[in-house]
């Protein structure tokens, strides 16, 4: 399964950019992205900030920053259940892994948000469920 934006979408917005990702993740409470904090002393954390300040001096913090913007990893975890959905954010999509039905609406809720299609694993994409409307809708009830 994947999240991508069609030609439509794309004309309008263009295709899928990692910081409106990377909002979606911040503000939808079921997804969630792990934080590694790594066990350092003191020799490995001064190593590593020689090895920053190497790539700042050098001029490569920028080609650093744009080569690891194309990928963000984060995951779909729904309340009540075990399942844990991996996304990656890879270029202009997000590929998804090990979904099952409970949390079609969920992504087809995030795919909304982001103003993109959800598509299935043959690349079909899997439409919002009809809403049922009341007879009184059509007052704005």
């Amino acid at each position: 399964m994947k999240i991508q934006r069609n030609s439509e979408q794309i004309k309008r917005l263009e295709s899928l950019k990692l910081h409106e990702v990377m909002h979606e993740a911040d503000v939808n409470p079921d997804l969630y992205m792990p934080v590694e904090r790594p066990g350092m002393d003191v020799g490995e954390m001064v190593t590593r900030q020689n090895e920053i300040n190497d790539i700042h001096h050098d001029g490569e913090f920028e080609q650093v920053v744009a080569d690891s913007s194309f990928h963000y990893h984060f995951y779909l975890k729904l309340e009540g259940s075990e399942n844990i959905v991996d996304l990656l954010f890879d270029g202009d999509e997000i590929k998804i892994t090990n979904a099952t039905e409970a949390e079609i609406s969920s992504l087809l809720k995030i795919a909304a948000s982001l103003d993109a299609d959800l598509f299935d694993e043959f690349g079909k994409p899997i439409a919002q469920p009809a809403t049922k409307k009341s007879f009184w809708s059509f007052l704005g009830l």
